[in-house]
């Protein structure tokens, strides 16, 4: 009984699978004869697609024409990560299978105010125009041994007043590969070559320029750069024109907002005036030399002056790669502490309880300072060999003196001070310019004042005063002495 059941059940289930894959192959075979002959539907609709007047045929490839191809309006996004990994996808999907077509025709497609012409054929050449409120693109397309090439006549950026012209070839056998070529016009003024070659996870570029850029904002303008970045490569920078030796770098479609740590360029500006800060001074030189790599912009001056001081081998750098962008400030130079690096120093809060008269001072100073909270690490050290300064309204001549600078410490060792021809003593100092709060002490070889009469009479240990500086009284300890 059971054997009998089994038996018709087998049977049935052969039949039913027998009639199924009858009725598939039935209908392949009806489907291969009408597109064999070709298929025309008027109207045809389906999810956020419209096409009229569709003629479909298959002889050998397959042919498409469309009079028209409408896609219902989405949701733009403002996400650049989502929309290049959506062109990424469409186009690596997509290629692999243009091999199977021996044309593709639509006489016009519509992408909400975007409008489009496409005109492929196997082997011969074709037509992609683009026309939309932002940009305008007028093409050519062919393709050969596997190769798919858009040949750019005319691509215009219409709000940025950009012209691209070029040729991007894409492997349609492998995955998604590509090569391109591509001559970029700023503004009629700025002119780029690009040579870029990538795939579907990748790209990899290359721009060179055979002209001086005479407006780097103009470049800078293209492009989404943060407001906290902008003013540091836009608002901070003039110049007269800027020569680019070398621009590569490249970039993961799913890390755009890291491909600026795998750029490299090499340029030099010409008649810099560089502001890193606008309370300051800026630095203005005739030639500098500039150079990115790892997230950080290198500026390094030729014959560079800023407080009229002749800058030497000073140069700075801004680390974009940290979460709080810093600019380090390296000033390396011979000058004087004048009234004009005081107030430098000042603006920092560092407040040093003098001011120079003459001689030449060795600077040596490192400024790092937080471009978003604006906190600043000073460390540094200046020297003399002889020179004079003002303190305390007295005019001192000072020899062998060396000050260090660590934040708002500022100490001094052993320094040789002499006033006039009545006092010479060895100095040292240790004060805080933030508390503005210190000692100074003097080691006194001789005090002899003529015109007062009083003369120091020398001892075996030198006779020290200590000089106490308080924001609430400043006093003076000194030792017993005989006069």
């Amino acid at each position: 009984m059971n054997d009998n059941i089994i038996i018709s059940a087998i049977s049935k289930i052969q039949f039913i699978l027998v009639s199924i894959f009858s009725f598939i192959f039935l209908t392949l075979f009806a489907l291969f004869i009408l597109l064999q002959n070709g298929i025309y539907i008027d109207n045809i609709s389906f999810q956020n697609v419209k096409v009229e007047k569709l003629y479909i045929k298959w002889d050998e490839k397959i042919s498409v024409v469309a009079k028209e191809l409408h896609f219902i309006k989405e949701k733009k996004s403002n996400d650049s990560k989502i929309e290049y990994e959506k062109i990424i996808k469409i186009i690596n999907s997509t290629l692999p299978f243009t091999v199977w077509f021996k044309e593709i025709i639509i006489e016009k497609m519509s992408l909400n105010d975007t409008d489009c012409v496409i005109r492929y054929t196997n082997d011969k050449k074709g037509l992609l125009h683009i026309s939309s409120p932002d940009f305008i693109l007028n093409s050519s397309l062919f393709s050969d041994n596997n190769l798919l090439t858009l040949k750019i006549d005319e691509l215009k950026a219409i709000k940025k007043d950009v012209n691209i012209d070029g040729n991007i070839s894409f492997d349609i056998k492998e995955k998604l590969k590509f090569t391109t070529t591509l001559n970029i016009t700023i503004h009629n003024d700025t002119k780029l070559n690009l040579f870029a070659h990538g795939d579907a996870q990748k790209l990899s570029y290359k721009i060179e320029s055979n002209e001086n850029i005479k407006n780097t904002r103009q470049i800078v303008d293209l492009f989404d750069v943060h407001p906290d970045v902008k003013y540091w490569i836009y608002d901070a920078i003039e110049m007269s024109s800027l020569s680019l030796n070398e621009l590569y770098g490249w970039l993961e479609y799913e890390n755009l907002d890291k491909a600026y740590l795998n750029l490299y360029a090499k340029a030099v500006a010409n008649d810099l005036k560089y502001t890193y800060d606008k309370k300051v001074d800026s630095v203005r030189t005739t030639k500098t030399d500039l150079e990115f790599k790892d997230g950080v912009l290198y500026i390094k001056p030729q014959n560079a002056y800023s407080y009229n001081f002749f800058l030497d081998k000073s140069w700075l750098k801004i680390d974009f790669s940290k979460k709080e962008e810093l600019l380090s400030l390296y000033l390396l130079f011979k000058g004087k502490v004048n009234k004009e690096l005081l107030s430098l120093l000042e603006r920092y809060e560092i407040k040093l309880p003098f001011i120079q008269n003459k001689g030449e001072v060795n600077t040596n100073l490192t400024l790092d300072i937080n471009l978003i909270t604006l906190g600043v690490d000073a460390v540094g050290d200046f020297s003399a060999k002889e020179a004079q300064i003002n303190y305390l309204g007295l005019d001192i001549d000072i020899f062998d003196a060396h000050v260090f600078l660590n934040n708002y410490d500022v100490k001094v060792n052993n320094m040789v001070a002499k006033y006039s021809d009545i006092a010479t003593s060895h100095v040292d100092l240790d004060f805080n310019a933030k508390e503005s709060e210190g000692k100074l002490t003097f080691r006194f070889d001789n005090i002899d004042s003529k015109e007062n009469k009083l003369t120091l009479l020398k001892n075996k240990e030198p006779f020290v005063a200590t000089y106490s500086i308080s924001p609430k009284q400043d006093y003076l300890t000194i030792d017993k002495s005989i006069w």
